[in-house]
């Protein structure tokens, strides 16, 4: 930019170019903006599997810490009071030589037992651990589901007795043991006798009926309700 003054010392008007100022090292940047964070999507089963693995962690921690002392104080005790029969001085010398491999071997055994105890829990855990496990869980099922009532076979039905009683209204009338008249004979009803009807409609002409704690059949010609 040309600007012009008096110079005292030459006497004399002078015009010159004054450069724009330049920022020096310590001057302060103008502030830039930040980029906008885009929020995470929050994803509800997988919140929900963390926090079952969380828990299943420090429930099996605590088990297999617990199985652990369990077995090596009642396990020492009775290997020392076998193995020393009351000879405290000996105990103590094999349970230092035998303890050190004695807690790891029990280590190992408290941790498979804590892992069958809580393999509920685990498969739980896994089952939520995001949404596309939860959906193959959910089809898996619905499939066992699908193909045991597909396979189920119901057990035969047990056909009550008719709520309308039944008597004979023949002279005789012979109860048979199947339904046809050249079956054997099991015994006999006599006029006006209550029948204990079980199908009528068992046959075109014979119905089955309860004879003394057997099945039987009789002709429906002969019996009729009250």
């Amino acid at each position: 930019m040309a600007i012009s003054g008096f110079n005292p010392r030459t006497g004399e008007w002078e015009t010159g170019i004054i450069a724009p100022p330049t920022l020096s090292p310590g001057t302060r940047t103008p502030p830039q903006p930040r980029p906008v964070e885009t929020p995470k999507r929050i994803d509800v089963v997988a919140s929900i599997g963390n926090f079952i693995a969380l828990a299943y962690d420090k429930l099996r921690n605590i088990t297999t810490l617990i199985l652990t002392w369990g077995a090596w104080i009642f396990g020492a005790s009775g290997l020392i009071s076998w193995m020393c029969d009351g000879n405290w001085i000996a105990g103590i010398i094999i349970g230092v030589l035998l303890g050190y491999a004695y807690v790891h071997i029990a280590a190992g055994l408290a941790a498979v037992a804590s892992w069958l105890l809580f393999i509920p829990v685990a498969i739980l855990r896994y089952i939520f651990y995001n949404s596309l496990t939860l959906m193959a869980a959910l089809a898996i099922a619905g499939f066992g589901i699908y193909k045991t009532v597909k396979d189920y076979t119901p057990a035969e039905p047990i056909v009550t007795e008719l709520m309308t009683p039944y008597k004979c209204t023949a002279n005789v009338l012979y109860v048979l043991d199947e339904p046809s008249p050249n079956a054997h004979i099991m015994g006999s009803l006599f006029n006006g006798e209550e029948v204990d009807v079980i199908d009528y409609y068992h046959s075109p002409d014979f119905a089955r009926i309860n004879y003394k704690e057997h099945t039987a059949y009789v002709s429906t010609q002969y019996i009729s309700q009250y």
